[in-house]
């Protein structure tokens, strides 16, 4: 027999929390398994009672109701969520978004019994249409994953209010072999403009939002040395991500270009707490950087003229001064 806890992390979200809670609710899950709803309430102001939406739903299956005290986002509402509940398995559900069958629970549930891990399919819906997610590390939108590796392992979200997910999946992914993929088509992300944290959509990609992203990439490899995980391997992931970076960075100034200097500050703080240890090392060359620039130059469609070369942008991180410093002191 298994548990699984689904955590839906909410704020102000009375417009669309009954269509999650619905699909929730025809899940048809295997006899010797069973299901925990829990909503977590991020303090929301729209004077909403969340009890009585939540006691409504248990009438048709377990649901719960947690208010917490100061509102920190998404990723730490669903860190209380977490910690406040004791199921052998943990899906998270956003409070827009859904199911998109009465057996998805069913699939994961089946897949993870040997894994810490199972990712299925979801699919991105947007005003353009929609996109099927496969495999990935970024969202935790349509994963189930086992409890007793997380806390073994001590894997909690980072405090900040966007872009966390990446952050979390990220060490998950580099902390266990015991991960699979389903091609099963489990879950519905409803993008939708009205999100708390895509209402500006400009300042979410180029902006405040980017850079929260920054910040859980430093978190990733900062955690990663902790666990004291092989070095090459950090190194590795700091270096795809300075390229990938690259791109990213050419996006966020054609979108917020008045925050150009906050964003490089950002990128250069990347750097300096994500790979500046492996240059001091003398274990990244200008090479490293080269072949992960020309790996990824396939996958991104430039929409803007970069405001500088992929040169250029190492040296602004700063790479080129500790070269130079490194080759002194040597």
């Amino acid at each position: 027999m298994a548990s699984v806890d689904i955590i839906i992390p909410s704020y102000n979200s009375y417009k669309t929390i009954n269509y999650a809670l619905a699909s929730a609710a025809m899940q048809i899950l295997d006899p010797e398994d069973s299901m925990l709803v829990t909503v977590v309430d991020d303090c929301s102001t729209d004077g909403v009672e969340y009890d009585a939406i939540t006691n409504y739903w248990n009438a048709f299956m377990p649901c719960q109701l947690i208010q917490k005290d100061v509102n920190e986002g998404c990723g730490q509402a669903r860190q209380t969520g977490m910690d406040e509940t004791d199921g052998d398995y943990i899906v998270f559900l956003d409070a827009d978004d859904a199911f998109v069958t009465p057996h998805a629970l069913r699939y994961l549930m089946r897949a993870v019994k040997d894994y810490d891990l199972v990712m299925g399919q979801f699919v991105e819906e947007t005003s353009d249409g929609a996109i099927l997610h496969q495999e990935n590390y970024t969202w935790c939108h349509g994963k189930i994953y086992r409890r007793r590796f997380l806390e073994t392992h001590l894997i909690r979200f980072n405090k900040t209010r966007y872009n966390e997910d990446s952050g979390f999946n990220q060490i998950i992914r580099f902390m266990t072999e015991r991960k699979k993929y389903i091609p099963q088509i489990v879950y519905s992300w409803n993008n939708n403009t009205e999100s708390t944290v895509r209402t500006d959509k400009s300042g979410y990609r180029g902006g405040y939002g980017w850079r929260e992203f920054l910040e859980n990439l430093c978190y990733v490899c900062e955690e990663l040395r902790k666990r004291n995980l092989n070095k090459a391997i950090i190194r590795d992931f700091a270096l795809e991500c300075t390229a990938t970076l690259y791109f990213q960075y050419s996006d966020s100034y054609a979108l917020k270009a008045d925050e150009d200097e906050e964003n490089r500050k950002k990128l250069q703080e990347f750097y300096k707490r994500a790979l500046r240890p492996y240059v001091l090392d003398g274990a990244v060359q200008w090479e490293h950087f080269a072949s992960e620039f020309i790996r990824h130059q396939a996958d991104f469609k430039m929409v803007s003229i970069p405001p500088m070369t992929f040169k250029e942008f190492i040296k602004m991180l700063g790479y080129f001064d500790d070269m130079k410093k490194l080759y002194t002191r040597v």
